[in-house]
């Protein structure tokens, strides 16, 4: 949904703005420096809805589901979290194991 919302707003950013840039003498790739901060607005509102997105993931099972079997892997993932100490290795192990599935 982030994605589509983000295409929704780069494809309202004037092409008109890149072809001056190279009028200008700007490279395709130094012309992101003009069109960067014009979507700046885009990518913000994208980012803040993927992170609130992600946060009910794991928000919402933590609050329903009280069996540990049934938990989702992001509510599995807060297990390498002591009193006070993180493990960050096993969480980030766990975290690329659960992504990376083989088929």
């Amino acid at each position: 949904m982030a994605v589509w919302l983000l295409h929704g707003y780069l494809k309202n950013v004037p092409v008109e703005l890149e072809q001056a840039a190279s009028v200008d003498g700007y490279s395709r790739v130094k012309g992101i420096k003009i069109i960067v901060p014009l979507s700046a607005p885009g990518i913000s509102m994208a980012s803040i809805y993927a992170f609130i997105m992600s946060w009910n993931d794991l928000l919402i099972p933590l609050i329903f589901i009280s069996k540990s079997e049934m938990r989702p892997i992001s509510l599995a993932l807060t297990d390498f979290v002591g009193q006070n100490v993180i493990y960050w290795h096993e969480m980030m192990a766990a975290s690329i194991i659960s992504t990376v599935r083989l088929p």
